[in-house]
């Protein structure tokens, strides 16, 4: 079957009950944009945001055992695939820095180290984007979760958003990280926050989003 593709700008009215789609010179169709890139998941309520309370959480050392706190599960019965969209970070005011700071992968959770124990959900933020009349989640957001048993190895990937080594004070500036569809959170994963660096760290309020689609 061939697809018919119109070289030319085109003209049409309101109710014109046939067109041929527009293409460029190398045969490619040309699609505009309506909405954002999210919009028809985030109508359906299937676009959520986990987020820390506004005094923020200080990210721990990527570690054997991490006692994380920040903690996104995907249970194995879920039925649904997460696909990670952004993470924006913010420095609380303190009197250090946040050196260093990545997101670190687990799964399956099965077979590298069983579920995180030791665990609280979060009382931050986690809905759907939509104000009201979106979906239910089944990821859990917590605040604390020991991923018992877990050589470093078993959190991989891991990707490092920053990596400060000032030793003064400074005012950390506003992070924004877009996943871009290229980091996912299947049934029986996990995904956590992981600080490069030991020593003292500021706090930092977090937000993350992601959307929700089936297996």
């Amino acid at each position: 079957m061939l697809s018919e593709l119109f070289v030319s700008p085109q003209k049409n009215a309101d109710g014109s009950p046939k067109f041929t789609m527009r293409g460029g010179k190398e045969g490619h169709g040309l699609i505009g944009h309506v909405h954002g890139k999210y919009y028809e998941t985030a109508s359906r309520g299937n676009v959520f945001v986990a987020s820390t309370l506004a005094a923020g959480i200080v990210v721990p050392f990527i570690a054997a055992t991490v006692a994380s706190k920040f903690t996104l599960v995907n249970p194995a019965a879920s039925g649904m695939i997460a696909e990670l969209i952004d993470i924006n970070i913010c420095q609380v005011p303190g009197t250090a820095l946040i050196t260093g700071l990545g997101v670190a992968f687990q799964g399956p959770l099965a077979t590298t180290g069983g579920y995180p124990g030791t665990l609280t959900v979060s009382t931050g933020q986690h809905q759907s984007t939509l104000p009201y009349g979106g979906s239910t989640t089944p990821v859990i957001h917590y605040s604390a979760a020991t991923h018992t048993n877990v050589a470093i190895a078993n959190l991989t990937p891991v990707i490092w958003l920053f990596n400060n080594v000032a030793t003064t004070i400074i005012t950390q500036q506003y992070v924004n990280y877009q996943f871009d569809g290229k980091f996912l959170l299947p049934p029986d994963s996990a995904m956590c926050l992981v600080n490069s660096i030991t020593g003292t760290q500021s706090a930092a309020a977090i937000s993350v989003t992601y959307a929700l689609y089936p297996q």
